[in-house]
């Protein structure tokens, strides 16, 4: 059951051993050292620095185990790494394990967490040999040796280290010829030294062989003749496992370029061309393009390339163009293109007359042999457009194509004349109605004016009419060259003004702002106006007429005018008699004014009515006011004289009466005390003097309360009417429903 126990163990630690060793970055060790005193127990602190060493042997590539102590320097060793790893993984496990390595014979016992070397017998501790044990956890002085007496051992210091080592590191770039030659030699590819990597493990495309420098980071290769393109890699190699693989570094392996094709491009070309492409097809395995062209021809672009420009010289001479492959390899089989270099006509112009810029186009002529087409600045279909040409002196080129395709020129200048110089300055504008003036501004002096309402140089706006006008000033300079210069000038229409119907006012009518004239802006005149106010007392009675006159922002100005009549008042009276009236009289209408139909004004008058009780004891002004039907009125004044009269004071039955609450909403008390039993009526009346309530009451003598509901009244102010047998009791009261 053990076995098995350590051999999963075991297997479990060299999983994680390949995982671990391949992260790994340098060489280390982990080791454990303790001193011991002859005859004394190991203490707890021995102990646990044992056991704390034991815990620290995780998996690791482990390449050495020594045990070593002060009698022993030297010591014991293992370096079979699947013998180390085995015993680092039980420590550390606690497992028991009996293990044969290296000459000597190593056995862990777990109960007793004790390491033995040669042991006499398999984990028993009755057996004290001389030899190699530890057991720093041994409950008595028996801790063990090291080439000593293992039981009551003399003073010593014992250690055990186990050595690691680190995985190479990742390989870095390779250098080395990028493209090489089928059969090439010697070629040498290098990587960087790779950290922790005991040997190099490179990997080339077939055909390649490495002759040199095997297992290095340096290799000398030879590539066959049917070496192929690939990838070339490398990675690090040692005890402790590989490293990361170096990134790709391509190789090309070229053969020799393949012959060229056939040359297109034209087989007769004429002295002095120029842009002549000759092409060749893309040519298997070349990487450039070896041209030769003939005497006095030139690569423009292109060179090296499947496609060249070439231009030819005057003397040129006609021979091959040649194009071979090339690779780093070499050159392939060449390929020629024969050509023949043809002369050039002779070509002449005659010399061309100065024109004007202005001047109509023309047809060419002059150039030989007849035949040949003419080109330059402002020539088109063999004519010559001096506007599309432009001021200056130009070159008209004459081009002749003779039977061979071969083309030639010639060239003569032509000078176009500028147009003079002419301005004219702006016109000032006018009103339509203005006098006719002479023209002038136009420069240089001496020209001619012209344009609507122009003659002999004068300008008459009422022939030109209101409107924008062009004036055009023309001037003939010393070439025959004639230019003009335009300007525009404004003849500005009067305004439209017009002026609405004015009202009729009355002859008492207050000042007032005239209105109605158009545009805004304007100014008012006539009888009775004073800065824009009319007053119909200063017109007088009768018909006035008012004019509006506008200046508009061009300064032009026109009128327009309208009547207004001023209406006389009517002739008002009134009339009636003046006798004194009692305060206690019922509301009547008032008489006397004439003409009839005016209306009725003053303290205590209502529709028409006048109330002595509302306009009070005293004299009181009745003014009576009428309009005609030009809505023209006046006013008659009179007075009425209100008395307090004594008929109530004398009415003896009725010792005290209040009416309250007043104002009301709704209901109100007669509070009276009379002097015998009798019927009293209550008359409720309006300032109109109709009666809109009326009630009788039987009264005993002395203090009565009489409430009165007026719930249905509307709101105003009304008279209640207390009679007795004797008199009358008059009072007001205010209703505020």
């Amino acid at each position: 059951m053990k076995k098995k126990s350590l051999y999963i163990k075991n297997l479990f630690f060299v999983i994680l051993l390949t995982f671990f060793t391949a992260n790994v970055t340098k060489a280390q060790s982990v080791s454990w050292t303790d001193n011991f005193t002859s005859g004394v127990t190991p203490t707890g602190a021995q102990c646990t620095n044992w056991n704390n060493f034991r815990a620290l042997l995780t998996p690791r590539c482990y390449t050495q185990i020594k045990i070593s102590g002060t009698f022993d320097v030297t010591g014991i060793t293992v370096v079979n790494q699947a013998d180390i790893n085995i015993i680092a993984a039980n420590l550390l496990a606690g497992i028991d394990f009996n293990l044969f390595t290296n000459g000597h014979q190593w056995t862990y016992c777990a109960s007793r967490n004790e390491l033995w070397l040669d042991p006499p017998s398999l984990c028993s501790g009755a057996n004290c040999p001389v030899g190699y044990i530890l057991r720093p956890c041994q409950g008595n002085y028996n801790y063990g040796g090291v080439n000593t007496a293992t039981c009551n051992p003399p003073t010593q210091t014992m250690n055990l280290d186990f050595n690691y080592g680190a995985a190479p590191a990742a390989a870095g770039i390779i250098t080395g010829t990028a493209s090489v030659c089928l059969g090439q030699t010697g070629v040498v590819y290098t990587v960087p030294p790779i950290a922790n990597a005991t040997g190099y493990n490179w990997s080339f495309p077939a055909g390649a062989t490495i002759v040199g420098g095997a297992n290095t980071n340096s290799v000398t290769v030879n590539f066959a003749l049917n070496a192929v393109s690939g990838v070339v890699t490398v990675i690090g190699t040692s005890t402790c496992g590989a490293g990361q693989v170096s990134p790709n570094f391509i190789l090309t392996v070229l053969p020799l370029p393949a012959a060229a094709g056939i040359i297109t491009g034209p087989i007769s070309v004429c002295k002095g061309s120029t842009g002549i492409v000759f092409s060749v097809a893309a040519i298997v395995n070349a990487v450039g393009y070896n041209w030769i062209v003939p005497v006095g021809a030139t690569i423009t672009a292109g060179a090296n390339t499947v496609s060249i420009t070439v231009n030819f010289s005057i003397g040129a001479l006609s021979g091959n163009v040649i194009v071979t492959g090339t690779n780093t390899c070499g050159n392939g089989t060449l390929s020629s293109h024969n050509i023949v270099l043809n002369p050039l006509p002779t070509v002449a112009l005659a010399n061309l007359n100065a024109v004007c810029v202005n001047a109509a186009a023309f047809a060419l002529s002059g150039g030989t042999p007849i035949g040949g087409t003419y080109s330059g600045v402002g020539v088109a279909g063999g004519s010559f457009n001096p506007a599309l040409a432009g001021v200056g002196t130009h070159t008209i080129t004459y081009s002749y194509t003779n039977g061979n395709g071969c083309q030639n020129f010639a060239t003569k200048t032509i000078v176009v004349n500028p147009l003079p110089t002419v301005t004219l300055s702006n016109i000032n504008p006018i009103c339509v109605d203005a006098q006719v003036f002479p023209l002038n501004g136009g420069a240089p002096v001496g020209g001619t004016y012209s344009g609507a309402g122009v003659a002999g140089g004068n300008f008459d706006p009422a022939v030109a009419g209101a409107g924008t006008h062009t004036v055009t000033y023309t001037f003939t300079n010393g070439n025959s060259c004639q230019n003009s210069a335009t300007n525009t000038i404004v003849v500005n229409p009067l305004p439209v003004v017009g002026l609405t119907n004015q009202n009729t006012v009355c002859v008492d009518a207050a000042s007032f702002t005239l209105t109605g004239g158009t545009p805004i802006g304007g100014g008012y005149s006539g009888n009775g106006v004073v800065f824009g106010n009319f007053d119909a007392a200063t017109a007088g009675v009768g018909t006035h007429t008012i004019t509006y006159t506008y200046f508009d922002g061009n300064g032009c100005s026109n009128s327009a005018s309208n009547t207004i009549v001023v209406n006389p008042l009517p002739t008002v009276t009134l009339s009636f008699t003046l006798a004194p009236v009692c305060v206690d009289v019922l509301p009547y209408a008032l008489a006397g004014g004439i003409p009839a139909g005016g209306t009725y004004s003053g303290v205590g008058v209502a529709a028409g009515n006048f109330s002595p009780v509302v306009a009070g004891v005293g004299t009181h002004v009745i003014s009576y006011t009428y309009a005609d039907a030009n809505g023209c009125q006046d006013i008659a004044t009179n007075n009425i004289i209100v008395d307090a009269c004594t008929g109530i004071s004398e009415n003896t039955d009725i010792t005290q009466l209040s009416v309250f609450p007043n104002p009301t909403n709704g209901m109100f008390t007669v509070d009276l005390t009379i002097n015998s039993e009798q019927q009293i009526e209550l008359e409720l009346l309006n300032t109109l003097g109709d009666v809109v309530k009326v009630e009788n009451y039987n009264l005993q003598k002395g203090n009565s309360k009489i409430s009165v509901s007026i719930k249905n009244l509307s709101k105003g102010m009304y008279y209640v009417k207390t009679q007795t047998e004797k008199g009358i009791f008059i009072n007001s009261i205010i209703v505020n429903q």
